[in-house]
C-alpha cells in the first residue's frame, strides 16, 4: 500500500488545543457533551444474575467474549441497547476494552456499569460513523488523561464530556469523512490479515524444519527404521531412542521442579540484593536479566537443589509450558521458581540447543507430553512426565550439525516474520494517523 499525502483543505486555523493542532478554517472546536449524552450502565446486583434471560454487555463481551451474564428482572429502556449503537468503555484495559466500540450483535442486550451508552444529540445533524472514528482518533488522549494504572484505566463522565473534537458542521463533510476512514481501514485491516497469515505460515514452516531436522537428519539417502514411537516415525538408522531421564548428568537434583508450597514464599523474596528467582518471564523472554526477584543467602543455601547454573535447561511447568531456555555464561548465581523444570543434561551425550530445539519448536515434544497426561490441552508438566518423553537421538557430531543448521534457516525464517511484524506495526500507525 502506498502512503500519501491527502488533499489539504484551502486553509487551516490554530485550534489552540496542542494535541490537535490545526483544524480547517469552516470547522469548530466542540465538547463531546454537545454532541452526544454518555449514559452509564445499570448497577447490577449479584443476586440479579443468572444463566436465563436477558444477556448483559460487560466490559469482557466488548473484545467479542460470548460469555454473558443474563438476567430476568426488567430495567428502564436507556440502558437497553441494540445492533449498531455506540459504547464506550470508561474503565477497562488500555487498548483493548477501554475506548469506542460499535454494538453489532442482533437483539436486545442489558449495560453494566462501566460503560457508556452513546446518544447523539439532537444540538447537531452528526454521522454516527463520523463520531466513532472522531472518538477513535482521540483514544489515546483520552487514555493519556485516564486515570489508572498501566493496563487498567477509567475517565470520569464529566472529563470525557469536557473533552473538544473538531466538528465539521456539514453533514455531507462527515459522511464523507467516515466513508473514506470506512473504505481506507477496511483495505489496511484486509492487508494486516493477509500479512499475519504469512507469519502464521512462516511459523509451521519454522517448525515443520525442525521436526524434519530432528527426526530424519540431514541426510535424505540415509537408511530409515521405524522409531517405535509415534510422534517420530521414521528415524536414521543409526539413531537410537532415548528417554530424557537417560541423558540427565549422573547427579543429585539433575531435573528439579521448582520449590513447592512453603518452601519459597513471597515475603521471602525481596527487589534489592540476593541470589536471583529466575522465574517464566525470563524463559518466555529468552532473557535471564529481566526479573527483581531475589532471595537471601541463608534461603540460598536452605533452597540449593534448586541452584541453577550456565547450560542449565529451563522448562517452563505452570500455565504457559512446554518453553525451555538455555541459562547462557555469565548468568547470576540463583534458584528456579515454582513455575519452572531445571534440566541439567549429560553433553557427552546430548547437545543443549538439541534438546531446546525439540522441546520448543518440534511437534514429537507436545505431542508426547499430551499423550502422557491424557489431554489436549494441559496446565502443568510434571518431571516424571519430562523424565518418559523420548528423542531421536544422533552422535553428538550429527547434533552439531543439526544445530547449525537449524541455526542458519531458522535466522533467515526468523528476520523475515520481523520484517512482516514491522510492516503491520507500520500499517497500524499509519491506519491510527
Amino acid at each position: 500500500m502506498e502512503f500519501k499525502q491527502y488533499k489539504s483543505y484551502p486553509q487551516y486555523k490554530e485550534s489552540g488545543i496542542e494535541w490537535i493542532d490545526k483544524i480547517p478554517e469552516h470547522w469548530k472546536l466542540v465538547p463531546l457533551k454537545h454532541l452526544a449524552f454518555f449514559i452509564n450502565g445499570y448497577n447490577f446486583k449479584p443476586e440479579d444474575w443468572g444463566e436465563e434471560g436477558v444477556p448483559i454487555i460487560r466490559i469482557e463481551n466488548l473484545n467479542e467474549s460470548n460469555n454473558f451474564n443474563k438476567t430476568t428482572i426488567n430495567i428502564p429502556q436507556k440502558y437497553h441497547v441494540k445492533k449498531g449503537d455506540l459504547l464506550f468503555g470508561w474503565s477497562g484495559n488500555r487498548g483493548t476494552s477501554f475506548g469506542v466500540f460499535v454494538w453489532n450483535l442482533p437483539g436486545i442486550y442489558y449495560l453494566n456499569q462501566h460503560i457508556f451508552l452513546i446518544k447523539i444529540s439532537n444540538n447537531y445533524y452528526i454521522n454516527k460513523r463520523w463520531f466513532y472514528w472522531s472518538l477513535r482518533a482521540t483514544t489515546k488522549y483520552i487514555e493519556q488523561q485516564a486515570h489508572g494504572i498501566i493496563g487498567m484505566v477509567h475517565v470520569t463522565r464529566s472529563k470525557l464530556e469536557s473533552i473538544y473534537i473538531p466538528f465539521p458542521k456539514d453533514y455531507a463533510e462527515q459522511k464523507h469523512i467516515s466513508n473514506f476512514l470506512d473504505n481506507k481501514t477496511l483495505k489496511i485491516d484486509q492487508l494486516i490479515q493477509e500479512k499475519q497469515e504469512l507469519i502464521d505460515l512462516l511459523k509451521k514452516k519454522k517448525t515443520a524444519l525442525i521436526t524434519k531436522c530432528v527426526t530424519k537428519g540431514l541426510d535424505d539417502d540415509v537408511e530409515m527404521k521405524d522409531s517405535g514411537v509415534i510422534s517420530v516415525g521414521k528415524m536414521p538408522k543409526n539413531w537410537k531412542k532415548i528417554s530424557i531421564r537417560y541423558i540427565l548428568q549422573n547427579e543429585a537434583n539433575s531435573i528439579k521442579v521448582g520449590p513447592f508450597g512453603n518452601q519459597l514464599k513471597n515475603e521471602e523474596m525481596t527487589q534489592e540484593y540476593g541470589y536471583k528467582v529466575y522465574n517464566q518471564k525470563n524463559v518466555i523472554s529468552n532473557d535471564c536479566k529481566i526479573g527483581n526477584n531475589y532471595v537471601s543467602e541463608k534461603k540460598f543455601k536452605e533452597l540449593k537443589s534448586f541452584r541453577v547454573k550456565s547450560g542449565d535447561v529451563l522448562v517452563t511447568s505452570r500455565g504457559t509450558i512446554g518453553i525451555s531456555y538455555i541459562l547462557p555464561d555469565g548468568c547470576e548465581n540463583g534458584i528456579i521458581h515454582p513455575c519452572l523444570i531445571k534440566i541439567r543434561l549429560d553433553n557427552n551425550l546430548v547437545l543443549n540447543k538439541y534438546l531446546y530445539y525439540i522441546i520448543n519448536h518440534s511437534t514429537l515434544f507436545k505431542y508426547q507430553v499430551n499423550t502422557m497426561s491424557d489431554a489436549t490441552t494441559i496446565n502443568v508438566i510434571y518431571s516424571d512426565t519430562l523424565k518418559k518423553v523420548t528423542i531421536p537421538l544422533p552422535s553428538i557430531n550429527e547434533q552439531l550439525k543439526i544445530v547449525e543448521f537449524i541455526d542458519k534457516n531458522l535466522s533467515n525464517i526468523d528476520q523475515s516474520i520481523q520484517e512482516i511484524q514491522e510492516s503491520i506495526e507500520l500499517l497500524q500507525k499509519y491506519k491510527t494517523s
